[in-house]
């Protein structure tokens, strides 16, 4: 949704925001220890059945290399860097924002809350993420932990099967799905 891109494009998300990411202006800060009591796959399996943004062309898997022919196993794909389960760089939105590549690994292994908004999102397609859905949380959990990453459960994934679905096109052919309000 048009939110997350002005999120993207906020100055926190610019280049020399490098502290935010565990940078300083004289160089890269030590690595931070990590812990974790538990791990979780967000990812979704690619295929061409995969839903894509409208008009972009779909995920395609074709054998390169068989177990039959070459005793080995290698597939060409051919995507959309959007597809399936991705990672939004800054520079998506904003060419002077951050690229994947320049983005240290540690800065993707934080905490995580998951705010779900499942009712709302079956009420409303377009639902949003709020301020008021972030309080709830708190009264519910506790503060927030620093330096955490917000997910929303939205129950959008029971669509990733049926790309038409997923998509949820209204008639003037805009996509409609729940996201995060700038608020939150």
């Amino acid at each position: 949704p048009p939110q997350l891109f002005e999120l993207l494009r906020r100055p926190s998300f610019a280049p020399d925001a490098g502290a935010s990411a565990g940078a300083s202006p004289a160089g890269p800060a030590a690595p931070r220890a990590l812990s974790y009591s538990r791990v979780i796959d967000l990812s979704q399996t690619l295929s061409p059945a995969t839903p894509v943004f409208p008009g972009f062309p779909p995920v395609s898997i074709t054998p390169y290399l068989t177990h039959a022919e070459h005793n080995v196993a290698i597939e060409r794909l051919e995507l959309v860097n959007h597809s399936g389960t991705h990672l939004d760089a800054p520079y998506h939105c904003s060419p002077t924002g951050v690229s994947v590549d320049a983005m240290p690994p540690e800065a993707l292994l934080v905490p995580a809350i998951v705010l779900d908004i499942g009712a709302k999102a079956k009420r409303d397609h377009a639902a949003l993420v709020t301020p008021d859905d972030l309080l709830a949380w708190e009264r519910a959990n506790g503060r927030i932990p620093n330096g955490a990453a917000a997910l929303m459960r939205s129950g959008w994934a029971a669509r990733y099967g049926d790309p038409a679905a997923f998509a949820n096109l209204d008639a003037s052919g805009v996509a409609q799905f729940p996201g995060f309000g700038l608020e939150a």
